[in-house]
This record gives structure tokens, sequence and C-alpha cells, in this order.
């Protein structure tokens, strides 16, 4: 693994999200804007959510750098628990395709299946599609994969 080096004069968040196409501009900006206010806190609210994503999913570091972060935005709309029941059915699926590579086209469905969940909420719905397109992308501009 080798970290990655920013310039300085772009912001990480930039760095790494600053070419994603997530439906407008602004939602872009959004995502930078909380990614590089998240990493000026250290020991704030990413590193936490960063290390409860990697107790549920440990292969979170092998992942691009996109994926990574639709995982991390996942757990942190919905925890990272894995426990057996039927609302967490997908949680439990991502984290199993996971284990093979081959699979991890497959979690893109997990996200929209999610939906299920919540009929009534555009805007969680709109949030796992959003996750969704993040971790397909991150796949689709990897050349790793």
């Amino acid at each position: 693994y080798k970290p990655v080096q920013y310039e300085p004069e772009v912001s990480p968040g930039q760095a790494i999200f600053g070419n994603t196409q997530l439906g407008d501009r602004r939602r872009t900006a959004r995502l930078i804007e909380t990614f590089d206010r998240m990493r000026r806190h250290p020991g704030g609210t990413l590193p936490d959510k960063l290390a409860e994503t990697r107790r549920a999913y440990p292969e979170l570091d092998t992942l691009p750098a996109l994926c990574a972060a639709a995982l991390v935005s996942l757990v942190n709309n919905r925890r990272a628990s894995l426990k057996p029941d039927p609302r967490r059915l997908e949680m439990v699926r991502v984290a199993e395709a996971l284990t093979q590579r081959a699979r991890w086209a497959e979690i893109p469905g997990h996200f929209r299946t999610m939906k299920r969940l919540w009929p009534q909420s555009q805007g969680l719905r709109d949030r796992r599609d959003a996750e969704a397109e993040l971790f397909r992308r991150g796949l689709a501009d990897d050349p790793r994969y």
C-alpha cells in the first residue's frame, strides 16, 4: 500500500472525489467539503467511522478510494452491525461479497436493495443510490478492477 501524495493546493477531498459525478456539482462539492472538514479534526468523526467500518468490513483498505468512501458513508448512516436480522440482510451480503474480489461488482446492487427499508423516505433512498453509484464508479475508475 502506498499513501496517496497530494499537491499542496489541492485538498485531500478534492484529490479523491474531485472527478466524481454524483448527479450535480453541489452534491460533489458537499462531499469534498465534508471529507475535508472531517480530516481537519483528528480523533473526531472520520477516524471513528473508519475504525467502525473496518471492524465490519476488514477489506476496506484494499478497495479503491471511492468504494471505501461509499462503505464509510453507509456505516455512518446504518452503523456497522452484521447481526442476523432481516433489516441487516444487505449489510451482511456486502460483507460476504467483499471476501471475494470477483463478487465486488454485486455490492452496488446490495446498496440499492436496502431501499426496501425506507419506502417513504426519499432522502435515504437517494443516499443509497448515491453510495451505490460511488461504489460502482470506484470499481470502474480503478484499473486494477
